[in-house]
């Protein structure tokens, strides 16, 4: 018993030098909303239809508020995506002209994704259209590349008769190690 009560201290002493000597790392989750992405989109037939929009992600900057930056970002996933359309017609266009839609990104080094769609698409008056997104689908290849082309397909049940545009925002999870 006397043996013991010696050791006590030695593996007290231990511990705590080895937790003292241990690196802790914070794991930090946080949500950021994209810039809106904007398409113009021309007065069309039904169809099938690609249109494609440059953008600059700048994800530095949507991380700017944050105590963290892009090479302690683990991963970046999707968690909703939003499609609006903007239209000052006196007749003004709805999705119920559209069956269903799909964005995806690409780069020149990144084969294209998708990032998130609807089908079908609800035909109820809709001008704002929550979408569905893979929330396992890690994109920081992309928040990388930071330049990239967004991609809107759609499948048009009827003709759309004057030009208008469409706002997508995408809100992504940030997972950072710190």
């Amino acid at each position: 018993m006397k043996t013991l009560k010696h050791f006590y201290p030695f593996v007290l002493l231990f511990m705590l030098l080895g937790f003292t000597q241990c690196e802790v790392t914070s794991i930090v989750d946080q949500s950021i909303n994209s810039k809106a992405i904007y398409f113009d989109i021309p007065p069309m037939e039904a169809g099938d239809y690609i249109l494609n929009e440059d953008i600059t992600l700048n994800f530095d900057s949507l991380i700017s508020e944050f105590e963290f930056g892009m090479i302690n970002i683990t991963s970046v996933t999707p968690r909703s995506a939003t499609l609006y359309i903007i239209d000052d017609a006196n007749s003004p266009a709805t999705f119920d002209i559209i069956d269903n839609v799909e964005i995806g990104m690409e780069s020149s080094a990144i084969p294209s994704r998708k990032i998130a769609w609807k089908n079908p698409v609800p035909q109820t008056g809709l001008i704002t259209l929550s979408m569905d997104v893979n929330k396992t689908n890690n994109v920081l290849d992309f928040a990388n590349a930071n330049t990239v082309t967004v991609n809107l397909k759609a499948k048009v049940n009827a003709a759309l008769t004057h030009p208008v545009q469409m706002k997508a925002i995408i809100k992504y999870r940030i997972i950072a190690e710190l």
